[in-house]
């Protein structure tokens, strides 16, 4: 424990090199303790020690196999490594073995949404938004996800298109009421109103798409992508006038 202390006030004080070097002394002290492993694990990860992350956390895994904890740490390690896959079955291993934990689900979604298994990442979204609806990147997920769904059924021949675009609308409606959650809970996130405006656009509601994107506008300035989206909004409205000038800004940009 004091190992640990100490380390962790070396965080708080910005110098998390230090708690490095002091835990792998820890550790040569105290070679069964998993707990002490996982946390050098975790400050290695912070300094981008690969190594040593993955050294102390496999480490850990040995004493300990079943600790969703240390399960999820090492997942996070071989997201960082590149290694999705491997990522996903460690993160899926903790959430099997802490199945109400939210940060895991959303983790695990985001890393099977780059992995393109989307309607498992939607699953894992929404397990995350249901256990814990305060975090608003969770809610940026699942719109994602959502809107990544209604991508792919474009390539569904399996459907006729009255029901393609049937479920098309709903997945987009299911998008943009997440996006629309997700800026209650911070009004100024800006890729929520602009992925709200894209959602709203492929639903139909052309008034509220204008006023969201116009929000993300107004937030940063900065972004080409909104002024395109406004563009295609306002072309959608037939104010092509308008449309030409925010398609100019976002060539600008």
């Amino acid at each position: 424990q004091y190992y640990v202390h100490l380390a962790e006030l070396y965080r708080r004080a910005g110098d998390p090199r230090s708690a490095v070097f002091l835990l792998k002394e820890g550790v040569k002290r105290f070679p069964d303790d998993a707990e002490l492993h996982d946390k050098l694990a975790m400050y290695a990860y912070q300094v981008r020690d690969w190594d040593t992350a993955e050294s102390a956390s496999d480490r850990s895994l040995q004493i300990e196999p079943n600790n969703p904890v240390f399960l999820y740490h090492r997942g996070k390690i071989f997201i960082e490594k590149g290694d999705l896959r491997a990522a996903a079955e460690l993160i899926g291993e903790a959430v099997k073995r802490d199945p109400d934990n939210a940060v895991y689900h959303h983790d695990l979604a985001v890393v099977l949404f780059r992995l393109e298994y989307i309607d498992r990442s939607i699953g894992h979204a929404e397990k995350a938004v249901q256990y814990d609806k305060s975090q608003k990147i969770y809610w940026m997920t699942l719109g994602l996800g959502y809107l990544k769904k209604r991508e792919l059924l474009e390539k569904n021949s399996n459907l006729s298109d009255s029901e393609k675009k049937s479920k098309q609308r709903s997945l987009a409606k299911k998008a943009y009421e997440s996006f629309r959650t997700a800026t209650r809970l911070d009004n100024r996130y800006h890729q929520a109103y602009y992925y709200e405006a894209m959602s709203r656009y492929y639903y139909g509601d052309l008034k509220n798409a204008k006023l969201a994107v116009e929000r993300a506008i107004v937030l940063d300035s900065g972004q080409a992508s909104y002024y395109y989206q406004l563009g295609v909004i306002l072309t959608a409205q037939n104010n092509k006038s308008e449309a030409i000038k925010a398609m100019e800004k976002a060539v600008e940009l």
